[in-house]
């Protein structure tokens, strides 16, 4: 199973073929820039970067509008490993109460 990876398109006009193609195949995006897409680990496409994290972000955040640089927040906070009461547990688990 291929994971998912962020990448970020500065001018999809003159953009590669591959480009093209990859775009059309995204799983999600938010304002033409930001896409989410199926990774086999290799390179971003031509005319693409792949934002590994917050500190890519941070470099092309002048670039994106508000509603692009939250979603691309949100993106790599669920991708955080996180600590939530009773995860993993079974529902009839002591003092755990289920939702």
């Amino acid at each position: 199973m291929s994971d998912t990876v962020l990448i970020y398109v500065a001018e999809t006009t003159a953009s590669s073929a591959t480009l093209q193609s990859t775009i059309r195949t995204a799983q999600q995006s938010s304002g033409g820039r930001l896409y989410v897409i199926s990774s086999d680990g290799g390179a971003a496409p031509q005319g693409a970067q792949i934002l590994h994290g917050p500190e890519d972000l941070a470099a092309i955040r002048d670039m994106l509008s508000q509603s692009d640089s939250l979603f691309a927040s949100a993106w790599f906070s669920r991708r955080q490993d996180k600590a939530r009461a009773g995860d993993g547990e079974s529902w009839d688990t002591g003092d755990f109460d289920c939702p």
